[in-house]
């Protein structure tokens, strides 16, 4: 079981890198995303195909076919907002991405049979609060901000679908839908842009797009998302969504390390976001109490 664990916490380590990647990468945002998971979601679609067969097991695509299609645009739409407020500035971005895991409390149960909890939405009132104080310190960075928290409402949306969904389904061929659905929703919006303002897509990669978008899918999209999937069938969604909870908190390092951001931020950036991860950990705190309760 330890193994499942320290596997869980390398895979939210590496998706922290998302941000700091997509700040390197030059492509515009609907770009990337559909460059992103159009190569993972091909290099997963042969490595489902080498394996076939020699494992025993028949591969068959998952039952929820279209379901894990249209989520796979959910989380394509995620990404577009994430790229966006992270070319702007990915410390704030991560801001408003740490509100995900409360917004998977305060969406769950509108979506599932999940009981509304008092405490959840105080906390939701206490992270709007911590939302505002930044914005008050930091009105220059306000879009990445609201980006950042409708990447997390997005992000939320698909991490309940996905527990819903994706459970029992073979790993590889749930990542290839949803790989699937994210590059059509971002190739579909990038001929509705294109109609309207008339300009080309631009796919032009430098030698190091090319090496950091290397890095962005076979590690953090393709290896990482198979690697999600697969937890599902030996770790609960409680304990997934606790590690997940650190994602921002990492990411915030590496920004200040990797982008020297720290120094361009105000105070109360700081606070606003140490309000919004002290909520984080008391809920993952709460979590573990109601986990010992029906135990």
């Amino acid at each position: 079981m330890w193994r499942h664990h320290l596997k869980l916490n390398f895979v939210v380590f590496i998706w922290s890198f998302t941000a700091i990647l997509g700040q390197w990468i030059t492509l515009p945002r609907f770009e990337l995303v559909f460059l992103r998971t159009f190569f993972a979601g091909i290099i997963l679609l042969v490595i489902w195909k080498g394996l076939e067969g020699r494992d025993g097991r028949c591969r068959r695509w998952p039952r929820r076919f279209w379901r894990l299609y249209f989520n796979g645009a959910i989380v394509g739409f995620h990404w577009v907002l994430f790229f966006a407020a992270a070319k702007m500035n990915a410390s704030v971005l991560l801001a408003g991405l740490a509100t995900t895991t409360l917004w998977t409390a305060l969406l769950e149960p509108l979506l599932t049979s999940a009981r509304w909890k008092r405490s959840e939405i105080a906390l939701g009132a206490i992270i709007t609060v911590a939302l505002l104080q930044i914005s008050r310190a930091e009105a220059d960075h306000l879009v990445p901000l609201l980006l950042g928290v409708a990447s997390a409402i997005a992000a939320a949306i698909f991490a309940i679908l996905n527990g819903q969904w994706a459970r029992g389904e073979d790993a590889i061929g749930v990542t290839i839908l949803e790989m699937a659905g994210a590059s059509s929703a971002c190739f579909i919006s990038l001929l509705v842009l294109s109609a309207f303002d008339g300009n080309l897509p631009q796919f032009a990669l430098t030698p190091m797009d090319w090496v950091w978008m290397a890095i962005l899918v076979i590690f953090c999209t393709a290896y990482a998302y198979v690697a999600y999937v697969k937890l599902l069938e030996y770790l609960s969604v409680f304990t997934i969504n606790l590690a997940a909870n650190f994602e921002p908190v990492y990411g915030m390092i590496l920004a200040a390390v990797l982008l020297g951001e720290a120094d361009d931020l105000s105070l109360g950036f700081y606070l606003g976001s140490g309000m919004i991860l002290i909520c984080v950990l008391v809920h993952t705190w709460m979590m573990k109490r109601d986990a010992r309760q029906r135990s």
